[in-house]
């Protein structure tokens, strides 16, 4: 029987729920919500653990941490802007359900924090100028 654990850190931006991370272990996916909250004030954002198990291609999703929003007062009347409604949160379950979103394994973690830092440009515009320079040398070496 195969089982794979991921937490999913999950920032509530641009009027849906974007994952900024997925990571194998708990407590680094707390502290990952922790650091986004320090980051970006009144930004919710919680910790989705994700079990899934392949054998019976069944998808297990529960909350492990929730943040609340710095503007918002303990009785949930700070003005904040509120979470996606019940239907829309149930029309995302279903499709995680029926595998419309794959879940990714843990050993690609590490890949989508980066990209969610925004490392990821720097990268692209190296390759461009490795790029760049190669072909100005096959155009220098063959006018030669």
């Amino acid at each position: 029987m195969t089982v794979h654990t991921v937490y999913e850190v999950r920032a509530y931006r641009e009027d849906d729920w974007q994952i900024e991370a997925v990571l194998d272990d708990q407590s680094l996916a707390v502290a990952a919500a922790r650091k986004i909250e320090s980051r970006f004030a009144n930004t919710p954002v919680v910790v989705v653990q994700e079990i899934r198990d392949v054998a019976r291609n069944h998808l297990k999703s529960r909350s492990v941490y929730r943040s609340e929003p710095a503007g918002q007062a303990a009785d949930g009347d700070g003005g904040a802007k509120a979470p996606p409604s019940d239907a829309r949160r149930s029309a995302k379950r279903e499709a995680v359900k029926t595998g419309a979103r794959a879940v990714r394994p843990a050993a690609e973690a590490q890949d989508t924090v980066c990209s969610a830092a925004g490392t990821q440009l720097p990268w692209v515009l190296f390759g461009l100028l490795l790029l760049t320079i190669a072909t100005y040398v096959a155009v220098k070496s063959f006018s030669a």
